[in-house]
């Protein structure tokens, strides 16, 4: 598989060098890290070797599923074009949010540099090079996803509106990558790296916290069912509209409708994928490199302003600790606890968003119930579901 996804980026050997990037560096680079992705162990396996074969298909089978649920997008609408922009937003945001929780460990990974930095190898070619890891890393998880969709429009609209889908959802995931790349290059270029990754780690609560809310709220405040017959383009902000742009494809080659507006918007989902990867390789390329290695390391100034901080930080710690602590090795343990919760970016990762989630699941059960805000409050009380919140809220704090 590694070799086959290689060779299939540098059949694209004449791109890579208008873009400037070394073919054979490239070639090099990406063996490497793909064959580094076949021996890590994803979130969805476990540590036990004999169960790794079947793990592995795990996150495969949960896209698929994903992938027929929004297929239901594609279906209700009369207007085909709207329904492709209503998936293709909800398969842009979905494919950000993986983007975005593997970033830190494929992106940000800068134990590669102490390997590539010292070779002569130029910043354009380690960033496209990143760049295309990331469209490989995830190209498992989006053939799952697109499937059920691809499958009923190939049944329902024959091979070319397969073929036109396919190049919809090429276009929408360049789109997604170099989007995603120009928004956290940027951010790099204007803050510091320490900064860098707690924006980046609070952006990734937030939003995981946002799509879980939308997942469960949306089907509930919204009956798509009164918008069957709605049409995206009488919208005045559709030409605006990114999946709009990549929908308007549809219209345009499958149904024959040739005016301005379709021309223009399919003309700009071709386009801004590539300004974003000339962009990416051209102009925010430059000093990446140091600027990734600055991530793990930290500047000077950084360490001294961070002591300083934590000398702050710890001074509460110890009177908090020694006014509920009854003895020196409780004690310990508070402020142990106490660090190592404010440190631990993967702690922060996986315990926020439930706390969050709880929420989310609070605000759902009273949208079961009926009438204003204060009877569903007592038809709760009244019945049981408080007591799923006890559960969850007791789950959580196992996790944590």
């Amino acid at each position: 598989m590694t070799k086959f996804l290689v060779q299939l980026v540098m059949s694209l050997k004449a791109l890579w060098r208008f873009l400037k990037v070394d073919n054979e560096h490239l070639e090099a680079i990406l063996t490497a890290k793909l064959t580094m992705d076949t021996r890590r162990t994803r979130s969805f396996q476990q540590s036990h070797s004999q169960q790794k074969k079947n793990q592995a298909w795990l996150p495969v089978f949960l896209y698929f599923i994903m992938g027929l649920l929004f297929m239901f997008f594609v279906t209700i609408f009369e207007d085909r074009m709207t329904g492709l922009t209503i998936y293709f937003a909800a398969f842009m945001v979905m494919f950000a949010m993986t983007l975005i929780t593997d970033f830190t460990d494929v992106l940000i990974d800068v134990r590669d540099n102490f390997i590539i930095l010292p070779r002569p190898v130029d910043d354009r070619t380690i960033t496209v090079a990143r760049v295309l890891h990331i469209f490989l890393y995830l190209f498992s998880l989006l053939v799952p996803y697109v499937t059920p969709s691809a499958i009923y429009l190939l049944i329902v609209d024959g091979v070319s509106g397969f073929f036109i889908f396919l190049l919809q959802v090429l276009l929408s995931v360049l789109f997604v990558i170099f989007i995603v790349n120009l928004l956290y290059l940027f951010i790099l270029q204007i803050t510091s790296p320490r900064r860098f990754r707690e924006i980046i780690n609070y952006f990734q609560i937030v939003f995981s916290i946002l799509i879980f809310g939308c997942y469960y709220l949306l089907p509930r405040i919204i009956d798509f069912a009164d918008f069957k017959g709605a049409s995206i383009i009488e919208s005045a902000a559709a030409p605006f509209i990114p999946p709009v742009w990549i929908a308007s494809l549809w219209p345009l080659i499958i149904e024959g409708k040739t005016t301005f507006i379709y021309w223009m918007m399919s003309v700009m989902a071709i386009l801004t994928p590539l300004i974003c990867i000339y962009l990416v390789g051209a102009v925010l390329a430059k000093n990446f490199n140091q600027k990734m290695m600055a991530i793990g390391e930290g500047s000077r100034e950084e360490t001294v302003e961070a002591v300083k901080k934590a000398a702050r930080k710890n001074s509460q710690m110890q009177w908090l600790s020694s006014k509920l602590c009854a003895s020196p090795a409780e004690q310990v343990g508070f402020e142990w606890i106490w660090m190592m919760t404010q440190r631990s970016r993967d702690y922060k990762l996986r315990v926020y968003p439930s706390l969050g989630i709880i929420i989310i699941y609070f605000i759902y059960f009273l949208l079961q119930g009926r009438g204003n805000l204060q009877e569903r409050i007592t038809e709760m009380q009244g019945g049981y579901s408080y007591l799923i919140m006890i559960y969850f809220s007791s789950l959580v704090i196992l996790g944590a």
